[in-house]
């Protein structure tokens, strides 16, 4: 991290394929230290280390009060981002369930979650059926209909009008990510002296919520190869 906060990395948890809380995207980290889920209390712990040595400069007690409110802004700040990619914007009673119910979800079946987000902006209200279920889910378990339920629901409870809700959703819930598959693609064929691939990506990445033609694959799931990248810090 800098000293602004910000990742030196280039974010390999963005092209998570299945979500995996305990998921571990460098084969450095054979203990698990910076799996998915703990990426907060890790940037915490930076914190932690920059606070330590500020302590020359700023009084312990003020960066004591700083630390101990850093969890709870995370929590705000993160359900507020996922309520955005669910398209609701104002503050409803049963909100914090409706999404962690998701997230629950999301964990037990590996769900995809950037192509589960970018189809559910693509529907209506009146969409969410049990048709539409499967081609999110591969499911018809009952947990997912009652999630639809609730979600249709909720959704009747927002003032924006169809079309500007999706646009909101759009704006948030990208068709295209750089997933670990499309950037090896992108080196090995780069390393070849082949840079075609590398320039049908960049105006896919400088514009991710838009439909390109040429690139319906990127809107697929990664090939089965992909979930055997791993990665190091040197990568």
């Amino acid at each position: 991290m800098s000293i602004l906060g910000e990742t030196f990395d280039y974010g390999p948890y963005t092209f998570l394929d299945s979500y995996d809380p305990d998921h571990v995207a460098n084969n450095n980290d054979d203990g698990g230290r910076y799996a998915f889920f703990r990426q907060p209390a890790i940037v915490h712990w930076n914190l932690a280390c920059l606070a330590q040595a500020l302590l020359p400069l700023i009084p312990r007690e003020a960066l004591e009060a700083a630390l101990e409110g850093f969890m709870e802004r995370v929590t705000f700040h993160q359900m507020r981002r996922q309520k955005a990619r669910l398209g609701l914007q104002t503050e409803q009673a049963g909100d914090s369930e409706l999404v962690s119910q998701l997230w629950q979800l999301f964990e037990q079946q590996k769900i995809d979650i950037t192509r589960f987000l970018s189809a559910l902006t693509e529907l209506s209200v009146d969409q969410l059926n049990a048709e539409k279920l499967q081609a999110f889910t591969h499911t018809d378990t009952p947990a997912w209909s009652q999630w639809f339920q609730a979600y249709q629901q909720r959704v009747q409870l927002e003032p924006a009008s169809g079309p500007i809700r999706h646009q909101q959703m759009r704006s948030v819930n990208p068709y295209y990510l750089l997933r670990n598959y499309m950037a090896e693609e992108a080196i090995r064929e780069a390393t070849q002296g082949d840079y075609r691939l590398v320039n049908q990506l960049l105006p896919i990445l400088r514009h991710p919520c838009e439909l390109h033609t040429q690139a319906e694959r990127f809107l697929d799931s990664p090939p089965d190869w992909a979930g055997s990248i791993c990665l190091s810090c040197s990568s």
